[in-house]
């Protein structure tokens, strides 16, 4: 299966991030290979389990939920991501499953919602729609797993956030994906690998949306780096939403069953 390169962007939001004391061979000469296998050399292997608060804020209005995210690698290398809700009451119970496919074609993502008791699939038309009232779509949160088709990606210029040099990626979905963006940019801090900023472009030349986190609001357990919060701002709303990470579990056990159908009408 050919490798993801828009990847990386999931490894900043989930805990997915491989920590580097800097790059083997010279920043300048890397390509777009030698990034990704930078950033995934050391990502944990099997699973991740973090517990999470959203906070979205869009004028006045300040809406928070709880969420336990699940990652898991399967014994056939693919990947499945699941978030389920806790909070509020209103939201409880429901959940988002992800499930990597085999080959180029983009992924399932299946949503349940308890007032329906009922499992649907997320449809094409359905992804650029916000996910459970937040400022993360569909979509971006599929990508933010890697577990959308993989784009045509190029190194463009390398630059500076938070003044930490990174590598910059540019990313461009297939015509025949039908995604919501015309491009993603990709900041990649250099010394570590860790990606610090995605923007998502529509047509547009300003993004439409950004995510980031805060290099100094990093935690490294084990032997990778993960980050406490990170940031999805709506540029044309004005809203934005923040994930606060208040626990993260490196390679702990999970049932493949939690990233069935059944499992997630049943809550478990």
């Amino acid at each position: 299966m050919a490798p993801r390169a828009i990847a990386v962007a999931g490894m900043l939001v989930f805990g997915l991030a491989a920590p580097r004391a800097g790059a083997e061979k010279d920043p300048a000469s890397m390509t777009v290979d030698d990034i990704q296998a930078c950033v995934e050399a050391a990502a944990p292997q099997r699973s991740t389990v973090q517990n999470g608060v959203l906070r979205t804020v869009e004028e006045d209005t300040v809406k928070e939920s709880e969420a336990k995210l699940y990652w898991k690698k399967q014994d056939d290398g693919l990947s499945r991501a699941l978030i389920r809700f806790s909070a509020p009451p209103d939201l409880r119970g429901s959940a988002v499953l992800l499930i990597e496919t085999e080959g180029d074609g983009d992924g399932e993502v299946f949503m349940y919602l308890p007032e329906f008791r009922s499992v649907r699939r997320v449809t094409s038309g359905m992804m650029s729609g916000s996910m459970f009232g937040t400022d993360f779509s569909f979509e971006e949160f599929e990508r933010l797993y890697g577990l959308a088709e993989e784009m045509e990606t190029e190194r463009d210029a390398d630059a500076e956030v938070e003044g930490r040099a990174v590598f910059v990626l540019r990313g461009t979905p297939r015509q025949e994906e039908d995604s919501a963006y015309e491009r993603i940019v990709q900041f990649i801090e250099q010394e570590r690998c860790l990606p610090l900023r995605t923007e998502f472009y529509g047509a547009e030349p300003e993004p439409a949306k950004v995510l980031s986190t805060d290099p100094a609001k990093l935690e490294k357990i084990g032997s990778a780096w993960f980050p406490r919060e990170v940031v999805m701002r709506d540029l044309e709303k004005g809203s934005h939403t923040t994930l606060v990470i208040e626990k993260t579990e490196v390679d702990v056990d999970i049932p493949d069953r939690t990233f069935s159908q059944r499992s997630l009408s049943r809550g478990r």
